[in-house]
């Protein structure tokens, strides 16, 4: 059992080995690579954004919008329908900041059975966009972007040979909760190879007009749950580069429940596995940790039943090695997101990361191999996950392009402060 054991617990901390050399590969390679801000460069911009429900950071996010330094554009908004909370919040920021008239605030006229209502909101909006347009940015209600935002994703597209800018997102949770850091744990994993892919991220993503209607991806928009799964299929034929721009990732504070991670993540995996090629690598790493981990587990326990002490240290060793090498690969990553908060010279900004607090770091250390069992938990329900319950609306997937949305009704829920606002962002 000693020769098990150790080979076990030795693949344990081999791929806990990657994962810290993964972040620190993000770190150096990634974070380091700032791209500048060309400000001669300021292409006419419409920024798109749809929204159901009343997001937390809506306000902040309408406002932020309107406060860019960039010239030439204007935002769009397309509320789900009147008596939705953001069709009051669009117009109460129109009319307190909206001082140059960028803002244009629309209704969702026809949503869509063949897709989700964000796609129809999209799709409506892109098809009265005025051909004077030249970039068309997706925004989420959840990102509160700062004065260059907007600079940062058009910047590259000045390089004829970049069809698509993306950025990702950091969850940032403003109390220590279960779920809050379980949600956190996930993503830092997540975001490191998202950005060594540059796989596109709808919460902030750039592109052409004219060569979004190339792709004919208004038409892919009709047929689709999500906005950014299906853009890399769509440009690979323009063969363009998409570009994951380090200045882009969003810090997102929200807090949420255990019971909304495990509704959250397998939806995440889901849009994944229909869109990305890479899934198959993602459920292959699960099962090689997931797996290790169990064994490794067990084949501690076992050691102590047995009296093979030796056993019961190797096994116990490679845990602790286990979530050490993993806290270290986080906090390596979060370091490199407070080196872009810190690039915006917004210290004052409410996003800004602090230093992490030892009880912090303690509760992300004992929630590590509960996010690693989860992560095969999640996986696995990706894979069954057929009908998708998303801000009151249940959508039937029974393919790529194969989406029904069983009843539309407008959202009824408002949300108060002090819940658990993660259960209504987009």
């Amino acid at each position: 059992m000693l020769i098990a054991v150790s080979i076990i617990a030795g693949l344990l901390v081999a791929l806990a080995s990657l994962h810290a050399l993964a972040a620190k590969y993000f770190s150096v390679c990634i974070v380091n690579g700032k791209r500048a801000v060309d400000r001669e460069f300021q292409p006419n911009a419409t920024v798109l954004l749809a929204a159901r429900g009343c997001d937390p950071s809506l306000e902040k996010n309408l406002v932020g919008l309107l406060q860019q330094d960039y010239e030439n554009y204007q935002v769009v908004i397309v509320v789900d329908h009147q008596s939705d909370q953001a069709w009051s919040i669009a117009h109460h920021v129109k009319s307190e900041f909206d001082t140059d008239h960028r803002l244009r605030i629309l209704e969702l006229e026809q949503p869509l059975n063949s897709c989700s209502l964000k796609c129809s909101a999209i799709v409506q909006a892109m098809e009265t966009m005025s051909d004077d347009v030249e970039v068309v940015v997706l925004v989420d209600a959840d990102v509160i972007p700062h004065r260059e935002w907007l600079l940062q994703a058009t910047s590259p597209l000045a390089d004829p040979y970049v069809g698509v800018v993306t950025g990702n997102q950091w969850f940032e949770p403003s109390n220590a909760s279960a779920g809050s850091l379980l949600r956190s744990l996930w993503n830092a994993g997540a975001l490191v190879p998202t950005a060594a892919l540059a796989n596109p991220w709808a919460g902030t993503c750039a592109m052409r007009l004219k060569d979004m209607r190339r792709t004919n991806l208004v038409e892919t928009w009709k047929t689709s749950i999500v906005d950014d799964g299906p853009i890399r299929r769509a440009f690979d034929p323009l063969g363009k580069q998409i570009v994951f721009n380090p200045e882009l990732i969003m810090v997102n504070r929200e807090n949420c429940t255990v019971g909304y991670v495990d509704k959250y993540v397998p939806r995440m995996l889901r849009w994944s596995r229909m869109y990305e090629k890479t899934f198959i690598n993602t459920f292959v790493h699960m099962l090689l940790l997931v797996g290790t981990l169990l064994t490794t587990v067990g084949l501690a326990i076992a050691g102590v039943f047995l009296a093979d002490w030796w056993a019961f240290v190797i096994g116990g060793a490679a845990l602790f090695a286990n979530i050490v090498l993993n806290v270290t690969g986080y906090i390596v990553v979060r370091n490199s997101i407070r080196r872009i908060e810190s690039r915006r010279d917004e210290t004052k900004h409410q996003h800004y990361l602090g230093h992490l607090s030892p009880g912090r770091i303690c509760k992300i250390g004992m929630l590590i191999p509960v996010c690693q069992v989860g992560f095969g938990i999640w996986c696995i329900k990706s894979i069954f996950l057929r009908r998708v319950a998303w801000r009151q609306i249940t959508y039937e997937i029974s393919g790529r392009n194969k989406v029904r949305m069983l009843k539309y009704q407008p959202l009824e829920a408002t949300v108060e402060s002090g819940s658990s606002v993660s259960d209504v962002s987009i």
